[in-house]
């Protein structure tokens, strides 16, 4: 049949997590970035998006099977886990501060979207092993699907009076 995709042909979502530690200027002090591990929580919560964006406007005609549903709200979150992260993971190993997402970005090819969260500056410092990004969340910990996971392999120091910057890049990718 025309417009079938061949069985062999899939959709990929791979995705980075860059972590970055600013001075009280904004200057960039010290970074790590990671390949992240997407969750099966938060790809959940994707598929019923991408499914709602598409039906959206034929819903009531269909009979109303599908109720909205977004992303929204958007939280990145930072932690002191290390533990492997698994794609069964609902939370971080320990989570010790949340973002709600402050700026967003998309490039067309490669088909990518890009989400970045401040971390306000620390009383004293914290080394940050884990992030993480949660979609449909609060800012309670813990609170929505974990979209994606990963470990830095270096862990990060934010040290007393400096803020940090978690930028989550996503992209789709032909499987």
């Amino acid at each position: 049949m025309r417009g079938l995709i061949p069985a062999a042909s899939g959709l990929g979502l791979s995705g980075r997590l860059r972590l970055t530690i600013v001075d009280p200027e904004g200057r960039p002090v010290r970074s790590a970035e990671t390949s992240n591990l997407m969750c099966s929580a938060g790809l959940t919560v994707l598929a019923q998006t991408i499914n709602w964006s598409g039906i959206a406007d034929e819903n009531q005609q269909m009979g109303s099977p599908f109720s909205y549903v977004d992303l929204t709200p958007i939280y990145g979150a930072l932690g002191t886990g290390t533990a492997q992260p698994a794609s069964s993971d609902v939370a971080l190993g320990n989570e010790g501060a949340r973002a709600v997402v402050a700026m967003a970005a998309t490039v067309p090819s490669p088909a990518q979207f890009m989400w970045q969260f401040f971390f306000s500056t620390v009383q004293s410092a914290v080394t940050w092993t884990e992030a993480g990004v949660f979609v449909q969340a609060s800012a309670a910990s813990g609170a929505g699907s974990l979209l994606d996971h990963a470990l830095f392999q270096t862990a990060v120091t934010q040290g007393a009076g400096q803020g940090a910057l978690l930028q989550a890049t996503f992209t789709l990718v032909a499987a």
